[in-house]
């Protein structure tokens, strides 16, 4: 069938297009990120009145999802998240990434997962009995997947964000890793 009766429908756009004006449509947001169980959605000022209805069709779609929350960007030199919750409730995620665990709050450390081929190219690069120092560390970005995956002699990783650090030595522990120092 063209439009079979109980096919649902996967594709954003394709929903919002019924209940956004037509003179939107332009602002529609094409993409958002999936982080652990939470969705991150870059959505135009001129959305404002539908973020609420668009954070809800993307939990509709996701069902694993706790929230949506509205992503503004990054600020200062910590990179902090300005973020806004539009859907659902909670911050904290758990995001699974190529055997490993990333404990975050999305609210408080930023999380980019369009770096997860180079995550694993760095890895490939890691000799064993290597040492590894990982400055702007973050939460283990490159440390946690790099003692997951290679057998470097120790990691150092230096964070300044005492957020992420804090996150950092969550996962440290999460992923049951000994080689590093943050």
């Amino acid at each position: 069938q063209e439009n079979p009766v109980f096919a649902k429908k996967t594709n954003l756009f394709e929903i919002l297009k019924e209940k956004i004006p037509k003179e939107l449509w332009d602002y529609i947001p094409r993409r958002y990120k999936i982080v652990g169980d939470i969705i991150l959605i870059k959505i135009a000022d001129e959305l404002e009145d539908y973020k609420r209805m668009i954070g809800e069709t993307l939990l509709n779609l996701h069902p694993r999802c706790k929230a949506v929350w509205r992503d503004k960007g990054k600020e200062g030199m910590l990179r902090k998240p300005n973020v806004e919750l539009i859907a659902g409730s909670g911050s904290v995620t758990i995001h699974k990434e190529n055997g490993c665990y990333f404990k975050l709050d999305v609210t408080k450390v930023m999380f980019s997962v369009g770096n997860q081929g180079e995550r694993m190219r760095i890895v490939k690069l890691v000799k064993e009995g290597e040492v590894i120092v990982d400055m702007f560390a973050g939460i283990g970005y490159f440390s946690i997947p790099i003692a997951v995956h290679s057998k470097p002699k120790v990691i150092y990783s230096i964070e300044i964000n005492p957020e992420s650090y804090t996150f950092l030595l969550e996962n440290i522990k999460l992923n049951r890793v000994d080689t590093i120092v943050p």
